[in-house]
């Protein structure tokens, strides 16, 4: 956790935002889904319980004894992340057992001396796991709404959730996101077995790879004294497997808490304050390093593109991004017809959202996402010569460079227009962020072109000059010491070094050509 924190920090302080536009978060926070009385029935005693089930925006379900602990702000007492999950069984009533006992009892069978299936309440839906005891819920008559419809609500969310969940409970701390599967995935292998991880979150994967071990070691010694039959030996497999996780997952849930909490409340500020010196001297080295690289190979990246290429290849380079000049110019129109709708439908946010949430995903935008398509026999072509060409890698990231461009210039003239007073200031803030907005776009044109020519270029570039300087510092990373190998990785920073020269090049050998590029 250390060592990736460390990486982090040092990568946070060489991030260069070399764009006119203010970057919008990633995404505007999600509201809870749905809030709601449900019955949620108990593993051992299959006892139904009444919880106050939240959604939230996350896809995480949290499970309260009452609505009051939810407004008051405590903690919930469970919450399940449904990514390890495998389905979402809405009618479990109509299972392959239950048809055989209808169909028999048609044939006029008795069955009184055999046990009969399960039959679950009305508006019951369960979801399934491999290995882990199932999440059965029923829903009630609630919030002025019948059990059927909150039926048909929870259920629609809990089948998306079940895909959409994150693959850990933890997402907003980078460190621990980035090294958590990496260290338990090196535990497991230390301890002699192989193990997998279908996500349910941080606790899910520990007490996953926990019963795993213990039915890897108990298990097979059982199974081979055991002499009955096939089906008997899988009910005693699956009962034992069932009593081991749970009894796992009781034992891990408060060990977890309790780790994770020293690590992020104590670990953390204290490796981050003292980590700090160390990894900006390391930045700025490596930033003064990469800038002197920049600056001089764009002079003579420039200098032969004003000379031998654009005066022979600019037209025939113009009308070749034709197409990516069109769909940007489209991204400033649109910009402009939001906000000439917008002025009187404003309502200022505290975060900044508002023009966000409503105007980001206009069907206006695709108008622009099409025009990049109409590169794609281009690319095609040009793909059959150069291997690393994929036509729509590169159209796709057009396009997600086309969404931030408008998200950027709707987040970036709602803080301003805040800033500034609000709506009075109206027109003039909008003319000084399309002005940020058209310097960005013609920014991604060059990038775009640059992107083409770096795709090009990479094969040869990694094999006739990556790969011989990997070969002449080896003799040097033998000589440092492991701890500092840690923290300081020559071979990445050498790569990174290169790289850079390669994206300079052709950034800078595209630049005269994306000056000319009108966007207004």
């Amino acid at each position: 956790y250390t060592v990736a924190l460390a990486k982090l920090q040092q990568k946070a302080l060489m991030k260069q935002y070399n764009w006119k536009l203010d970057k919008c978060p990633y995404q505007p926070e999600t509201p809870v889904r749905f809030k709601g009385h449900v019955l949620k029935r108990s593993n051992f005693f299959k006892k139904w319980n009444k919880r106050y089930l939240v959604i939230r925006g996350t896809w995480i379900l949290d499970f309260y004894e009452v609505e009051e602990d939810y407004t008051a702000g405590k903690k919930p007492r469970a919450t399940f992340n449904l990514s390890g999950y495998n389905r979402v069984d809405t009618d479990p009533n109509n299972n392959a057992l239950a048809k055989l006992t209808a169909l028999a009892e048609k044939a006029g069978l008795d069955l009184s001396s055999l046990p009969l299936p399960e039959k679950l309440p009305d508006f019951t839906m369960v979801c399934e796991a491999s290995g882990k005891p199932p999440l059965v819920l029923q829903t009630i008559d609630d919030n002025d709404q019948t059990a059927e419809v909150n039926f048909k609500d929870v259920s629609r969310l809990l089948d998306r959730s079940w895909w959409l969940s994150p693959y850990m409970n933890v997402e907003d701390d980078e460190p621990h996101r980035l090294c958590f599967r990496q260290a338990l995935w090196r535990t497991s292998w230390d301890m002699g077995f192989w193990t997998y991880w279908c996500g349910g979150g941080e606790e899910a994967m520990l007490t996953s790879t926990i019963a795993r071990l213990i039915e890897w070691r108990v298990m097979d010694k059982v199974d081979a004294k055991l002499t009955m039959p096939w089906m008997v030996r899988q009910k005693i497999r699956n009962t034992f497997l069932s009593t081991i996780f749970s009894t796992c997952s009781n034992a891990v849930k408060p060990f977890w808490n309790a780790l994770y909490g020293t690590i992020k409340d104590t670990v953390r500020p204290q490796a981050e304050e003292a980590m700090k010196p160390l990894t900006a001297t390391l930045a700025e080295n490596q930033l003064t390093l990469k800038g002197k690289v920049s600056d001089a190979v764009n002079d003579a990246a420039k200098g032969v593109m004003s000379e031998k290429v654009e005066p022979k290849l600019g037209q025939a380079l113009e009308n070749l991004f034709a197409p990516v000049n069109e769909a940007f110019q489209i991204i400033v129109n649109v910009f402009d017809g939001i906000i000439g709708e917008a002025k009187d439908k404003y309502k200022p946010e505290e975060k900044n959202f508002f023009l966000v949430r409503q105007y980001s995903w206009t069907s206006k935008r695709w108008d622009a996402e099409y025009k990049l398509r109409d590169m794609y026999d281009l690319l095609w072509a040009l793909g059959l010569i150069f291997d690393e060409i994929w036509p729509w890698s590169i159209i796709n990231r057009g396009s997600r460079r086309l969404g931030k461009n408008l998200r950027n210039a709707l987040y970036t003239f709602e803080k301003r227009l805040e800033a500034a007073g609000g709506v009075e200031h109206w027109d003039t803030v909008a003319a000084e962020v399309r002005a940020l907005l058209v310097s960005d776009c013609q920014r991604s044109v060059q990038t775009f072109g640059a992107r083409i020519l770096v795709m090009a270029i990479e094969p040869m570039w990694e094999k006739l000059v990556i790969k011989p300087c990997r070969e002449l510092i080896r003799p040097l990373i033998e000589l440092i010491p492991e701890p500092v190998k840690l923290f300081i990785d020559v071979n990445d920073l050498m790569t990174d070094v290169l790289y850079t020269m390669l994206k300079s090049a052709c950034q800078g050998g595209f630049a005269p050509f994306a000056n000319r590029i009108k966007i207004e």
